[in-house]
C-alpha cells in the first residue's frame, strides 16, 4: 500500500533499495546523482549519500531529520535512484556483469607491478572516454593505481561497461596489448613510455584538430578526412592553450624522458621519425610530432613568433 504523505509503497521502497545498493554510486554524493538525471536533490553534506538510506526501512525513513518534515523527498529519491540505474553503468549500452571474483583479489594492482607501471600514472593521461574521465572526477580517482583499488573494492556484481570495464579486464587477465590501448605502455617491454603518451594525446584530439595539425606538419589525409571543416584561428589558439596546459602533467610525469624529446624535436629528420615509428601508423606518428612540437614550445604562436608552427601558419 502506498504511503499517502510520500508517494511510495513499502514493496517499492524495499526493491528500490535491495536494487540500488550494488550500484558503484552508492557512495556518490545524492547532488551529483540529481544532477546527473536533470533534478535537484535539496539536502547538503557530505553525509548525502545513498548508503545513508538504503540501510533503512520506509518506515524509519520517515523519522529522519530531512524527510520527517519533508516526506515527499522519499519519492523523489526513488525516482533519482530508478533514472540513475538506467544508465547505472555508467557507459551506455555495452553493459555487462563483471566476475565479481576480479572485484576482490589484488591481481589489478600486482600486473602493474610485474609490468612496472607507476601506480601514481594520471588517469588525466590515460586513453579513455568523456564518461569514463567524468566519472574518475567525481570518484576523485586521480592515478590508474586509484582507478584499480577502487574497481577492485567495488561491491560484488556491480553493473560496469565501456572502457571502465575493459581496461579493467585488461589487468585482470594480463593483457598486455589490451593495457597498451589506455596507457602508454608498449607491450613486452617494462614500463610507460612517453612516444606512446603523446600519440595517446593525439589520438585524443577532435577531427578537426588531427587533420589540422596533420597537414601542417607535411602529413596526407585521406580523402574522407579532406572533408573536415578546417579550424579557425581562435580555435587553434585554443588548441595550442591546451595542450601546454597538459605538457604540465605530462612532462612532469617523464621527466628525464623530455629531455631528450626536446632534442629530438629540434634535430627533427630521420631521428625524430625514427622516436614515433613505435605508434605504427604514419599519420599518427605526425601528428604526435607536431604535439611534441607545440608541447616543448618548439611550434609556438607566442613570442617567438617568426620561428614558431603556428606564427607560419597565419603568418602573425
Amino acid at each position: 500500500m502506498e504511503n499517502s504523505t510520500s508517494g511510495v509503497s513499502k514493496q517499492e521502497w524495499d526493491a528500490i533499495r535491495e536494487r540500488f545498493k550494488s550500484s558503484m554510486m552508492v557512495g556518490t554524493e545524492m547532488a551529483k546523482l540529481a544532477s546527473n538525471v536533470d533534478r535537484v536533490w535539496p539536502l547538503k553534506g557530505r553525509d548525502e549519500v545513498p548508503l545513508k538510506y538504503l540501510p533503512l526501512t520506509l518506515e524509519e525513513l520517515h523519522m529522519l531529520p530531512g524527510i520527517a518534515e519533508q516526506p515527499k523527498r522519499i519519492r523523489l529519491m526513488v525516482d533519482i535512484f530508478e533514472e540513475t540505474m538506467a544508465f547505472d553503468d555508467p557507459f551506455g549500452e555495452m553493459a555487462e556483469q563483471v566476475d565479481s571474483s576480479s572485484r576482490h583479489d589484488d591481481k589489478p594492482l600486482k600486473v602493474l607491478k610485474d609490468l612496472g607501471i607507476p601506480k601514481d600514472y594520471p588517469m588525466d593521461l590515460c586513453n579513455i572516454t568523456a564518461e569514463t574521465r567524468k566519472f574518475c572526477e567525481d570518484e576523485d580517482l586521480k592515478t590508474i593505481g586509484d582507478f584499480l583499488l577502487f574497481a577492485q573494492n567495488m561491491a560484488q556484481n556491480v553493473v560496469v561497461g565501456g572502457d571502465f570495464r575493459a581496461m579493467l579486464n585488461s589487468f585482470t587477465s594480463q593483457d598486455e596489448r589490451a593495457i597498451a590501448q589506455f596507457l602508454p605502455y608498449r607491450p613486452n617491454f617494462s614500463g610507460l613510455h612517453l612516444p606512446e603518451a603523446l600519440g595517446h594525446i593525439a589520438r585524443g584530439l577532435r577531427p578537426e584538430e588531427f587533420v589540422f595539425l596533420l597537414q601542417r606538419f607535411g602529413g596526407k589525409p585521406s580523402d574522407e578526412q579532406k572533408q573536415i571543416r578546417a579550424l579557425n584561428q581562435p580555435e587553434v589558439t585554443a588548441l595550442e592553450e591546451r595542450l601546454k596546459s597538459q605538457s604540465h602533467k605530462l612532462f612532469g610525469f617523464f621527466e628525464q624522458e623530455t629531455v631528450e624529446l626536446a632534442e629530438i624535436v629540434r634535430e627533427g629528420g630521420a631521428r625524430k621519425e625514427r622516436y614515433f615509428m613505435v605508434l605504427n601508423d604514419p599519420q599518427l606518428e605526425t601528428v604526435a610530432g607536431a604535439v611534441a612540437a607545440i608541447m616543448t614550445g618548439q611550434a609556438s604562436a607566442g613570442k617567438a613568433r617568426k620561428k614558431g608552427f603556428f606564427a607560419r601558419v597565419f603568418g602573425r
